[in-house]
């Protein structure tokens, strides 16, 4: 997805959603919960989510939080 006129994309992410599934759902999530655009940084040390609206960001946080996940948040 373009967000801000720039490509959200990692190439390397379905290799690795293929191997790891539960990546994907993860990521899955995080666009249920509003998510404009949602992948792993490069080779995948983390996920990310990127939102528009603040609130669909704490309702993210909140749940991954409440599901035992390390979250952090920055708002621009």
């Amino acid at each position: 997805p373009l967000v801000r006129g720039i490509s959200v994309r990692n190439d390397l992410a379905e290799v690795v959603f293929e191997e790891y599934p539960k990546l994907r759902e993860i990521v899955e999530k995080l666009r249920c919960h509003g998510a404009i655009a949602a992948s792993m940084s490069g080779s995948g040390s983390s996920l990310f989510g990127l939102f528009s609206v603040k609130q669909d960001a704490e309702n993210a946080a909140r749940f991954f939080r409440n599901a035992g996940e390390i979250v952090f948040q920055y708002v621009l």
